[in-house]
């Protein structure tokens, strides 16, 4: 069984700010893994939350979460980036409960 991955930095910050070219900056490095996808959103809504997923391209489960990050198995930095984590009052918290040792790089 392959152990479900998830990220160890995670860039937010302000819309326009410069996060997805902070991004391809730091992918750069041969040991930072970053997930194609911009803007998961995960940590936007409660787990258990009544979402419409045909209208909307967030991630809104763990298991979809994990899927971004399945091949990240032999990098040192593994990130996403959502600046929309910023703005939510919630997100901190849903962030600790789920990667309580996860770094956040803000862009401002």
């Amino acid at each position: 069984m392959t152990s479900k991955i998830l990220p160890n930095f995670i860039v937010c910050g302000a819309h326009k700010g410069g996060s997805t070219s902070l991004c391809n900056y730091l992918l750069q490095h041969p040991s930072v893994f970053i997930s194609k996808k911009k803007e998961h959103n995960f940590f936007l809504y409660d787990s258990g939350e009544d979402i419409d997923r045909e209208k909307t391209n967030d991630v809104v489960t763990l298991e979809q979460y994990h899927y971004w990050f399945r091949n990240a198995t032999h990098f040192k930095a593994i990130g996403e980036g959502s600046v929309g984590y910023l703005s939510d009052e919630k997100a901190p918290y849903r962030i600790r409960e789920i990667v309580p040792d996860v770094k956040l790089i803000m862009i401002l």
